[in-house]
C-alpha cells in the first residue's frame, strides 16, 4: 500500500513539473511567432515567471518529506505509547517470587502456579508446576509460539507478565543463570541491570 501511494505521489509531481515547464512556453508561444516578443523576451519572460512559479511549487516540493516527517513521529508516538503501556503493566502484575529452596545446597529446582502471559493478555502457561533434581536433564519441546522460551525467561525473573512461585537451589536467585537461545534485553529494566544480570547491579561500579 504504501508503494502505490508513493508511486501515485511521484506520478503526480512528475507530471506537474513537466507542466510548469512547458506552460510558460505554450502562453508566449504565440506571441513569439508572430513576432511580438523577440526569442530573448521569450526567455526573460519564462525566467520570471519561473521564479513566481517556484514560489507556489513550495508546498509540492516539501510534501514528501513532510509525511516522512508525519510517519516518523507517528512511529516515535505509538513507540513510547507502547512502553509507557508496559511499564504500567509491569506495575501492576505481580511478579514472580523467586527465593532459595529449604536446605538449598543440593536440593531441587521447582516452581509452582505459574501463569504467564502475552503483554496484550494471551495466556501462554495456567498454574504451571515443574520439579527437577539436581542432574536431572529436562526437555521441554512443542510447536514454536506455545511460550517455551517465555517459560525460562520467567523462570529467571526477566518476564514482566507472570506470576507464582520458584524455589532454586542457590542461597541467591542471582547464583542462578538462565542463558537465552537468542539475546534477550528485559524491557522492565535498565540497560544497566540487564548488562550485570544475574548479578545485581549495584556490586559493579559505574
Amino acid at each position: 500500500e504504501y508503494m502505490t501511494y508513493n508511486k501515485r505521489l511521484q506520478y503526480w509531481i512528475s507530471a506537474y513539473g513537466l507542466v510548469s515547464f512547458l506552460y510558460p512556453f505554450m502562453i508566449l508561444a504565440p506571441n513569439y511567432f508572430n513576432g511580438d516578443i523577440t526569442l530573448g523576451d521569450l526567455f526573460q519572460i519564462y525566467s520570471a515567471l519561473n521564479y513566481v512559479g517556484n514560489a507556489f511549487d513550495w508546498i509540492i516540493n516539501v510534501y514528501q518529506p513532510l509525511t516522512d516527517w508525519r510517519a516518523t513521529c507517528d512511529r516515535l508516538l505509538a513507540f513510547d505509547e507502547a512502553s509507557v503501556a508496559a511499564e504500567k503493566a509491569t506495575e501492576e502484575n505481580e511478579l514472580i517470587i523467586i527465593s532459595p529452596a529449604q536446605g538449598y545446597v543440593g536440593a531441587d529446582f521447582w516452581a509452582q502456579k505459574l501463569t504467564i502471559s502475552l503483554p496484550g493478555g494471551k495466556p501462554l502457561w495456567e498454574n504451571a508446576e515443574l520439579r527437577i533434581a539436581p542432574a536431572d536433564r529436562v526437555l521441554i519441546s512443542g510447536p514454536a509460539g506455545r511460550g517455551k522460551s517465555t517459560l525460562f525467561r520467567a523462570l529467571a525473573g526477566v518476564w514482566p507478565y507472570s506470576k507464582g512461585e520458584v524455589r532454586t537451589p542457590a542461597q541467591s536467585p542471582t547464583d542462578v543463570l538462565c542463558l537465552p537461545q537468542k539475546p534477550y534485553i528485559p524491557s522492565h529494566v535498565t540497560l544497566r541491570t540487564a548488562v550485570c544480570y544475574p548479578q545485581d547491579p549495584q556490586a559493579y561500579t559505574e
